[in-house]
């Protein structure tokens, strides 16, 4: 069930976003070794961002998950996210802040259930 949310102030022009919605789920199915048909992409661009003081292109990247959260797999992860970001949004790698939520499955619900009754 991973959630990706990458929010930018990169202007919306010049992205294509269904590649980029394409390649931000593809990368949550590699880094958390689920289907794709389990993953949610979202992108907001044309946010109002200051990061480090400064309104240059940056990008805020919430990942939620259950499960696989901890130093091993967050260090691989968010290696690949910042790599994605900055190759689909040309944002720096410097300019890239990722948090990283793992949500009790029973917390989380989908088609009227909550997660947890579903894995049992």
């Amino acid at each position: 069930m991973p959630f990706i949310h990458v929010s930018s102030n990169v202007p919306k022009t010049g992205v294509d976003t269904t590649k980029a919605l394409s390649t931000f789920s593809k990368s949550m199915t590699l880094a958390y070794g689920v289907p794709e048909a389990v993953v949610m992409a979202k992108l907001t661009l044309d946010e109002m961002v200051v990061f480090a003081g400064s309104d240059a292109p940056s990008a805020y990247v919430e990942v939620r998950t259950i499960g696989k959260v901890d130093k091993e797999h967050n260090t691989i992860n968010v290696q690949a996210l910042t790599a994605r970001v900055t190759e689909v949004l040309g944002v720096s790698a410097e300019r890239v802040f990722i948090v990283i939520d793992d949500v009790p499955s029973v917390n989380w619900g989908v088609n009227a259930v909550t997660v947890d009754t579903i894995l049992g």
